[in-house]
């Protein structure tokens, strides 16, 4: 049986995901992601996308589901990378070697993008691996990325957030898209006091400010 792995990466210096998670309302669309990432039905390669607007906590929900016990007792590798707008593919690609093998280019060192996909691949063929890809703006991104990505039918998943649908809806299979519902308005400020006060209790003059609003 393989050595499970969990790796989890940032693109750039940092190599740590968002420490804090403050996940309002979604417990559903947190089951059925779950659902879907482990369901031994289907062995085919999966894309399960997680769409909605800036700041509507897509990355949390994908993160809560990333870390779940059951989720890194399934797969025998996973490997969290983050986008964004502006990046090179050329990083992007040596900062997930570096997340499966700790043998892969360190940073400063370089590597032709297309030796890296061949490696990223070699590494992952015969795994069942789940791969995040957080805050992706282009079709172009998933093309260059999903290269990497042997289809072996052994129940290996990717799971991507974007803010655009047409990207989620591009690079999800079967139409596995799950669209952030926006919060309500005591959702909405629940949110707001766990990200300003932490574990702290918000204050009484600010509590009243929300029941205004």
């Amino acid at each position: 049986m393989a050595t499970k792995t969990s790796t989890s990466v940032r693109q750039g210096a940092s190599a740590a995901m968002p420490q804090q998670v403050f996940m309002v309302g979604n417990s559903n669309a947190l089951a059925e992601i779950k659902d879907k990432l482990t369901n031994s039905s289907i062995e085919k390669r999966e894309v399960i996308s997680i769409t909605g607007m800036g700041g509507i906590e897509k990355t949390t929900l994908a993160k809560e589901v990333y870390e779940d016990e059951c989720i890194k007792c399934h797969f025998d590798i996973r490997a969290w990378i983050t986008v964004s707008q502006s990046y090179s593919l050329d990083d992007l690609l040596r900062v997930l070697l570096q997340s499966i093998e700790a043998s892969s280019p360190k940073e400063g060192q370089s590597a032709r993008a297309i030796e890296s996909r061949e490696k990223v691949r070699k590494l992952l063929l015969g795994k069942r691996y789940l791969i995040a890809i957080d805050d992706i703006w282009s079709t172009q991104v998933w093309d260059d990325l999903q290269i990497c990505f042997p289809e072996k039918r052994n129940g290996s998943r990717v799971l991507l957030t974007t803010r655009l649908t047409y990207v989620a809806t591009y690079a999800s299979s079967g139409g596995l898209s799950f669209n952030m519902p926006t919060l309500s308005k005591e959702e909405s400020w629940d949110l707001f006091c766990r990200k300003v006060f932490a574990k702290e209790s918000c204050p009484p003059c600010i509590d009243k400010l929300g029941e205004i609003l």
